[in-house]
């Protein structure tokens, strides 16, 4: 009767050391890493969201402005928007989770610039202004990155772009870009 209980007592403690270490252990080791995800996710979308607020303001503020890089319709910027506009094209980049690596404005040379009349009585010169940027993505969220600047309110084109696969990894994509805008004098 002893012999039995002590059998029964080790084929129970072998059932339960195998049911931990080959069925609960993983399952734990699965929810930890769950746990870890999630809250990498969270801190993700956290910084997304002030991310956004900020981007909203930005926008809110430019929109008060005249100077604004955020008009309603397509606009030749000034000197002073520049910057506003480099924010911007950031901002946009990293909604397409495109990498900037450099952002570069470069003025065009002077022969470049143009009377370009407005009006009868007005003449402006406007400058070509162009920004060289290098980029790392993927290929459609480059695409959706143009889409998104050409779509901006701001007179802004693709002037220039080339497009190099990242050794070991073909998702990703290196890519150098020349964007062009105007500027008045």
């Amino acid at each position: 009767m002893n012999k039995k209980l002590i059998l029964i007592a080790i084929v129970a403690v072998f059932i339960l050391y195998a049911d931990y270490a080959f069925v609960l252990q993983p399952q734990l080791k699965n929810i930890n890493d769950t746990g870890v995800k999630i809250s990498k996710k969270k801190i993700d979308i956290d910084t997304l969201l002030k991310d956004l607020v900020k981007l909203q303001e930005a926008k809110r503020k430019a929109g008060e402005t005249e100077s604004s890089v955020l008009s309603k319709s397509k606009r030749i910027l000034s000197d002073e928007d520049i910057p506003l506009l480099l924010n911007e094209i950031s901002a946009i980049a990293n909604i397409c989770q495109i990498k900037i690596m450099q952002i570069k404005p470069v003025k065009e040379a002077v022969k470049e610039v143009k009377p370009v009349k407005v009006r009868p009585t007005k003449t402006r010169n406007f400058t070509a202004e162009l920004i060289t940027l290098e980029l790392t993505g993927e290929y459609h969220n480059f695409g959706k990155f143009i889409n998104i600047l050409e779509g901006n309110e701001v007179f802004l084109a693709v002037d220039d772009f080339k497009i190099s696969p990242i050794s070991g990894n073909y998702l990703q994509q290196n890519i150098k870009m020349v964007l062009k805008t105007y500027v008045k004098e």
